[in-house]
């Protein structure tokens, strides 16, 4: 997930083990730059939304500029070209085809209008004129024609963001639409191997331009959101983005591809390895001499071959062996002062109460002072949360858990929420909403307002930093320890190391696990793990939760008050608290992350906060 939660790895420890650990990272870093360097990578971009005689679009020109600039990003060389005539569109193909010829790997991408005719697909330039059938020929350009201009590359990608409707309202075009013109384009079939196609939607369907002032299409958006990311297969980045637009349309549209690729295809550079070594080699390197168990957990998993795999068993069960069993304190337990460590003795969990039988559960807080931020001993903080500063909070009442899916979906049923129909593959009714953006949680906080005539919000980030905390001063408020989260919180941990784990999974992560199991590898029921002293559950892991705060870099502005920081021209929002997939830099009291406030995710969920009278 780009711009997330400034993650650090967790195996080295001690400075000079840190020092080796940079030194690895930079050759590897030196590597794949090498690497990326001696392939050669072409790519032909065009959007086309100012049409002179059929229907303009608006996105396709944006659609284009952002992909060029990520493609160029990544090592493409690029040809590029908005809003172009025939004559243009043909020129920028020429010139397109002389860089890919003997490319390692060539990508176009076309973003404008298309047309199927006699189950052939044509893209039309700005200037296109059909009065006839022959005027195909002469006036649009053929789909086959992007696939022969690149045909001299090793592999080679298509991306075609061009399934609107017919665009032709009179004329051959129009009348012939029960017959030879069909919506949206025709399945083109893969002729040569190495070759990937892919479609903004089914074959035959109609893609969306975008609207409600989004810049780029549904399609285009969900490319961009994960074709920088690292080690990402080309397939595996088509399917993420074929979740969003799903997602993003609630269903009325779904990515396609044909695909004769026989290797494996990395937009944003493959997994790393150190040229000269294989990469067990180059892990053992790192890890060798940690104290970490769940450093020798990652090495198993990916190299259970390794001649370095027995050496690593041994010592992973030596340390579990070792790892202290920390007396947790029961769910429920009593507030302690301010800087106090967590209770050992029980008392009786907090009273809570619902506004109604479909409404979250709440606690009230109570009115207090914390220190907030990450102190200047904890290793694992960035300079985000800091510095740490004194701040004062009202008395306010908090959901005891985050929103979960019966609870959302009670909000579609009546008409306040836009559908979630992508729970990730665990099950919705009491595991937390995913895939909500920090739009989708303010809908549902007006409309539970509207239907409880009480005052529901996202909290602000101090409020929810002082009901995580609940009186503790360490860096988790069960303590310092990252191995004892699982009895506290749903995280990465070695329970999402289990063997069968697709890519979708927290195995996919490529971070260092909680050196424990708490037997979830995706999002757990809410109230599966024991609550902080406030009664409050699932505030560290299981899903990341939406705040009111508009993003800012530091605390240097802090006002000390519970007030969110805001700013009219907003542009990320902030999220707190680590999820299913947070290792033990993220999941932590202070820890903050940002993303875009319309973007989902699977581990992206949310609380609210309930004004008292």
């Amino acid at each position: 997930m780009a711009g997330r939660s400034g993650v650090r790895a967790g195996w080295w420890r001690g400075v000079a083990a840190a020092m080796a650990g940079l030194v690895i990272a930079c050759v590897i870093f030196a590597d794949i730059a090498t690497a990326a360097s001696a392939e050669r990578r072409a790519a032909l971009v065009i959007g086309i939304g100012r049409y002179a005689t059929v229907t303009p679009l608006v996105n396709p020109p944006n659609d284009a500029r952002a992909m060029a600039g990520a493609l160029r990003d990544l090592g493409f060389e690029v040809v590029d070209g908005i809003d172009l005539d025939r004559a243009a569109f043909t020129r920028a193909l020429r010139d397109f085809a002389r860089i890919a010829d003997g490319a390692e790997l060539a990508l176009v991408f076309y973003a404008g209008h298309g047309v199927q005719v006699d189950n052939e697909n044509w893209l039309l330039p700005t200037d296109v004129r059909l009065e006839s059938r022959l005027d195909l020929e002469f006036e649009a350009i053929g789909a086959e024609a992007l696939l022969r201009a690149m045909s001299g590359a090793r592999g080679r990608i298509l991306l075609l963001d061009a399934c609107r409707d017919n665009p032709f309202k009179e004329g051959f075009m129009a009348t012939a639409a029960g017959r030879s013109v069909g919506r949206g384009l025709a399945r083109l079939n893969v002729q040569d191997t190495g070759t990937l196609i892919a479609f903004a939607t089914s074959p035959e369907a109609v893609a969306s331009d975008g609207g409600g002032g989004a810049s780029n299409s549904p399609f285009t958006t969900a490319l961009l959101a994960h074709i920088r990311t690292p080690g990402l297969e080309i397939r595996q980045m088509l399917t993420r983005a074929r979740q969003a637009v799903i997602a993003a349309t609630e269903g009325r549209q779904t990515p396609w591809e044909n695909s004769s690729l026989v290797a494996d295809v990395y937009l944003a550079g493959p997994p790393a390895q150190t040229a000269g070594e294989t990469a067990d080699v180059v892990l053992w390197r790192a890890i060798e001499g940690s104290d970490d168990p769940a450093a020798y957990d990652l090495f198993l998993r990916r190299f259970p071959d390794s001649p370095h795999a027995a050496a690593a068993a041994e010592k992973r069960r030596v340390l579990v062996a070792a790892l202290p069993s920390p007396a947790l304190p029961a769910a429920g337990s009593a507030l302690p002062a301010a800087g106090s460590a967590l209770p050992a003795t029980e008392s009786p969990a907090p009273p809570s109460a619902r506004d109604c039988p479909t409404c979250p559960e709440v606690v009230r807080l109570p009115a207090g002072s914390f220190l907030m931020g990450a102190s200047a001993e904890d290793r694992s903080a960035t300079d985000n949360e800091r510095p740490a500063h004194r701040a004062v909070v009202g008395a306010f009442a908090m959901t005891r858990f985050p929103i979960t899916f019966a609870e959302w979906d009670a909000c579609v049923a009546d008409g306040g929420c836009p559908p979630v129909p992508d729970d990730g593959g665990w099950g919705r009714g009491q595991r937390p909403v995913v895939n909500v953006s920090w739009t989708d949680a303010n809908a549902y906080a007006a409309w539970l307002s509207a239907r409880t005539g009480a005052v529901w919000r996202l909290p602000s980030e101090t409020e929810w930093e002082y009901a995580a905390r609940a009186g503790t001063d360490t860096t988790r408020f069960w303590g310092d320890d990252p191995a004892a989260a699982c009895g506290f919180a749903n995280v990465y941990d070695t329970a999402a190391l289990a063997p069968g784990r697709t890519a979708g999974d927290a195995s996919a992560w490529a971070g260092t696990p909680h050196g424990c199991s708490d037997g979830y590898a995706g999002t757990a029921p809410v109230g599966s793990f024991r609550p902080n002293p406030f009664g409050l559950s699932d505030m560290i892991g299981n899903v990341w939760q939406w705040v009111g705060d508009c993003w800012r870099d530091d605390y240097s502005a802090a006002s000390g008050t519970a007030e969110p920081a805001s700013d009219p021209e907003c542009q990320e929002r902030v999220l707190r608290g680590g999820s299913w997939l947070s290792q033990p830099s993220a999941a932590r009291s202070s820890a903050r992350m940002r993303s875009d406030p319309v973007e989902r995710d699977t581990n992206f969920g949310f609380r609210l906060v309930r004004q008292l009278p």
